[in-house]
């Protein structure tokens, strides 16, 4: 049986809609980008869903998907009205971020200069955006997360682009039923790049 791993939110928001029309058994593990790369590099993993920060002499990575991050704002806030915005406007404003170590938080500080006003620390896509629409704070995401209801997701135009890659083991045993669901996952991945990157 196939197996895949990849993060809560890829799964949810990106693999969810790549797999279907697959007909065959799978099993799919949530982990993290270290934790994905690693079950592919082990063997625990057929396939991985990820982001890579740098190539893996280990791994096979095709980019299946990029798309830019977005703050999500009170459809109220002056912000709301923007059609993009640079990462500097959210100095000083409240931010609801991941906790400290995380590479998402560290990217902001960088590009705040260091200026982060942390209304609320929380793991996860979802809860940081349902903080946000919650009114607890700004936060930003990745482009391919929905916006809750009563926010607007407004793109940050300098801020790093998510290149997604499906990772597999270089070397690895050929196996029909992976070969067969890698083609299918990179298919339909393929057809929905282009609404992925119209909503950056």
């Amino acid at each position: 049986m196939p197996v895949v791993s990849a993060g809560r939110a890829l799964q949810l928001y990106v693999l969810a809609r790549a797999l279907r029309g697959w007909s065959g058994p799978l099993s799919l593990r949530t982990e993290d980008r270290p934790a994905t790369v690693e079950a592919v590099r082990s063997g625990r993993a057929h396939l991985g869903l990820t982001s890579l920060l740098e190539a893996d002499p280990e791994l096979d990575g095709t980019r299946v998907l990029e798309v830019g991050q977005v703050a999500i704002v009170p459809e109220h806030d002056p912000l709301a009205q923007r059609r993009h915005i640079r990462a500097r406007a959210l100095a000083g404003r409240p931010l609801i971020l991941p906790p400290p170590g995380r590479t998402h938080r560290a990217t902001l500080a960088a590009a705040l200069g260091g200026d982060l006003h942390v209304a609320v620390e929380v793991d996860g896509w979802e809860l940081m955006t349902h903080y946000a629409s919650l009114g607890l704070g700004l936060t930003v995401v990745n482009a391919y997360i929905p916006t809750p209801p009563g926010t607007v997701a407004v793109p940050v135009v300098d801020l790093p682009r998510l290149q997604v890659h499906l990772i597999k083991r270089k070397r690895a045993p050929p196996i029909a039923e992976v070969a067969a669901l890698e083609a299918h996952v990179r298919k339909h991945l393929a057809q929905g790049t282009g609404s992925a990157r119209a909503r950056a």
